[in-house]
């Protein structure tokens, strides 16, 4: 098969691309890890910069100085690169079992439902906070959710799923599946490092379960002592759409540096410290100069797309960002699933 050979700006990294495959393909295979989240050309997360020679993405011709999707991306010559951040890939693979449903917990009546799961004798997966994992709905079709916490011996997964009226997840996994039912799970997934972010101070962004996220990281920031500061921006219609604000705050207390700042869009808020409005309205002022941090975002796609244009406007580093959008993607799996 004819082929083409990448090269990564700045970097002594270079590694083949077949014919037919996308970038972000090419990359792992070759044992490097670019970020990702949906892998479909919906969010912006995997985007980077065409240097030298030529990509063709959904048809289109793209050439140097053209930002690009490189999950979408195919080489039509050789290429220079600069992704947003690369780095050696984990020997993880992601494996897909059945798991029980041991748990079913309403965080919010009618809207949010804790979804814990214990794992078959002798799997373990080991998740690293910003992971998810895919549930099944057939053998085909599932959604995606991120991992709010797995139990210290990995045997336990716990998910935050928005239930949609009509939505064919909520009606086929969380209606008709019992306590002791089994699910088909398939994982991990996801590109993020919280390692490469621990000498910055810490802005984390999310709308509805992105909570989930928050969860995970903070639980690993309170056991490594994390000693930087870290902002939570919380977004939501209504004060009880912000389903954990209790537990945030137990976890947020083991951070010196941190600070939750709920963000309401529909109704003023009895939180403490709440704001009205959209978290794209107060974040950059409340958190002052970009130098030395690292924003995380997580939530529904416009809130991800505004925020890291306006990080990079103003003069927010590409590579101290990383973009986890809730999207729903053409061969029906989503990001936050219905």
């Amino acid at each position: 098969m004819s082929g083409h050979l990448i090269r990564v700006e700045f970097e002594d990294i270079s590694f083949p691309i077949d014919e037919g495959q996308t970038v972000l393909e090419a990359a792992e295979l070759a044992g490097w890890e670019m970020p990702y989240a949906c892998r479909a050309g919906v969010c912006n997360s995997c985007s980077g910069r065409v240097v030298d020679g030529e990509v063709v993405v959904r048809g289109a011709v793209r050439r140097a100085g053209d930002e690009v999707l490189f999950c979408q991306a195919r080489a039509r010559s050789d290429l220079v690169l600069t992704p947003k951040a690369i780095r050696k890939r984990e020997s993880r693979i992601a494996r897909r079992f059945d798991a029980t449903i041991v748990e079913k917990e309403s965080l919010v009546q009618g809207g949010i439902i804790r979804l814990n799961l214990r794992l078959p004798i002798g799997r373990r997966l080991k998740f690293r906070p910003g992971d998810y994992i895919r549930v099944y709905i057939d053998k085909f079709e599932f959604r995606n959710y991120s991992v709010a916490l797995g139990s210290p011996d990995n045997k336990l997964v716990e998910l935050h799923v928005k239930v949609y009226e009509g939505g064919i997840f909520s009606q086929k996994i969380l209606k008709m599946k019992e306590l002791g039912e089994k699910i088909e799970i398939e994982g991990p997934y996801g590109a993020f490092d919280l390692e490469s972010t621990l000498g910055f101070d810490l802005i984390i962004a999310v709308s509805g379960t992105g909570y989930a996220v928050v969860k995970a990281i903070l639980s690993e920031l309170s056991k490594r002592k994390f000693l930087g500061k870290v902002w939570v921006f919380w977004a939501g219609r209504r004060d009880e759409e912000l389903y954990a604000v209790d537990e945030l705050a137990r976890l947020g207390s083991a951070i010196s540096g941190f600070k939750f700042i709920p963000v309401l869009s529909r109704d003023s808020s009895s939180l403490s410290g709440a704001r009205q409005g959209h978290i794209q309205d107060w974040l950059f002022d409340e958190v002052g100069s970009l130098s030395g941090k690292f924003l995380y975002l997580c939530g529904n796609q416009s809130m991800v797309e505004s925020l890291e244009s306006k990080w990079l406007a103003g003069g927010g580093d590409s590579s101290k960002v990383f973009c986890d959008s809730f999207v729903s993607l053409s061969q029906g799996s989503f990001a936050e699933g219905a």
